[in-house]
């Protein structure tokens, strides 16, 4: 019976190109395979057309066996490896404004009239119009007992970064480790953008890969000495080196098969 359900199916996909009846064969053989990187699947693609004259069809004995050619790991989360950015905001995309007294920060008006680093947040633009594969996050400390502080970031970004829905953007407390408030944890292939080393100590303690945006007035110290772009470039090159660091943080370039 499977192989005749199997058969009248691959009857009704004759009218898809091959391409497009190989995902809907792929995702209905193994789930895991919805949510792996589109490369990932033009190589199986790939070994299936060699072989497409002598097998018809892609079956699960065939499909683990071009796993094994192609070094993929039979049992891997797809969905763990999603390519994901959080962007810190003050310092990163928005312009430090120094104050005098910590008072100042609580006046209401200070985030919202925070000028934008422009070149950041257009590079960030640049970033997920350009790259629809990466999942981009606003993640930036918050003042939790200001009345204005959340609304005004939230106002800031609908001005300046529109791109990055409310759904997307993460508050965690002033004073409080970043990585606490990531949903499912910090993973191998996330990148945190951030221009302040506490923060990006702790994420690469928690697994992730962290990128110090140079603004011009931080890294006098010399404490960082990992991955770093900076804001003085043009937004196109911005754009381009944080994808180079994406690409060499995710962890399937380590097995057998790589973009």
């Amino acid at each position: 019976m499977r192989n005749l359900a199997k058969k009248e199916t691959h009857m009704m996909l004759q009218s898809l190109s091959y391409k497009d009846m190989f995902d809907a064969i792929l995702c209905m053989e193994q789930d895991k395979y919805r949510d792996a990187p589109g490369y990932v699947r033009d190589a199986i693609y790939e070994a299936w057309m060699e072989r497409f004259d002598t097998t018809g069809f892609l079956d699960m004995d065939i499909l683990h066996s071009i796993e094994i050619d192609l070094g993929i790991d039979q049992t891997i989360n797809w969905q763990s490896q999603q390519k994901r950015v959080f962007v810190d905001m003050d310092g990163t995309i928005a312009e430090f404004k120094p104050c005098k007294t910590m008072e100042k920060l609580y006046e209401k008006g200070y985030f919202a009239s925070l000028l934008p680093i422009e070149n950041t947040v257009e590079a960030v633009r640049q970033y997920i119009e350009k790259y629809p594969d990466t999942e981009v996050f606003v993640l930036s400390a918050c003042l939790s007992d200001s009345k204005y502080a959340q609304e005004e970031k939230n106002a800031w970004l609908n001005q300046y970064l529109p791109e990055i829905d409310e759904k997307h953007r993460i508050f965690p407390p002033c004073g409080e480790d970043k990585t606490l408030y990531i949903s499912g944890g910090v993973k191998e292939p996330d990148i945190l953008l951030d221009d302040y080393s506490v923060n990006l100590f702790q994420w690469q303690k928690a697994g992730g890969k962290a990128v110090k945006l140079m603004n011009g007035i931080n890294g006098t110290k010399g404490k960082w000495q990992g991955a770093k772009v900076f804001a003085g470039e043009s937004p196109e090159k911005l754009c381009e080196d944080l994808r180079r660091h994406v690409q060499r943080s995710l962890p399937e370039r380590r097995q057998g098969l790589s973009k």
